[in-house]
């Protein structure tokens, strides 16, 4: 048997086997780069959906101060939840979105003119 004709085959096969491990990795690195980027939409989505809901819950407060949230709006196809709008001079508005399993909640203080302080909670 030829030796450099040995050398030679377990080389192309060497090269072979680094491609295809190669090519592997980059879609495996590019799967997960997707999925950062769709969750990152999500997210995106979910958040728009909750500062809906807050918009929402300040139209009802100006329509009726004595409004206490505790409920589901409709957002386009989506829905969000207004839980809560606590009483007081600052009113209080807790919301919560979510879209494709991204979840945003929100918690606004408002008095009846301007927004006091916004914030994502890392849970209501």
């Amino acid at each position: 048997m030829n030796r450099s004709g040995y050398i030679a085959i377990v080389s192309a096969l060497l090269i072979a086997l680094g491609i295809a491990v190669l090519v592997s990795v980059a879609g495996i690195v590019s799967f997960l780069g997707r999925q950062e980027i769709s969750d990152a939409s999500f997210k995106e989505r979910s958040r728009g959906l909750a500062e809906s809901c807050v918009q929402i819950a300040l139209l009802r407060l100006a329509e009726d101060p004595a409004y206490a949230g505790n409920e589901t709006v409709p957002v386009d196809d989506e829905e969000c939840r207004i839980v809560s709008v606590l009483p007081g001079t600052e009113r209080i508005i807790s919301v919560r979105a979510g879209y494709e399993g991204a979840w945003t909640s929100l918690r606004v203080a408002a008095t009846a003119t301007e927004i006091v302080e916004w914030e994502e909670p890392n849970e209501l």
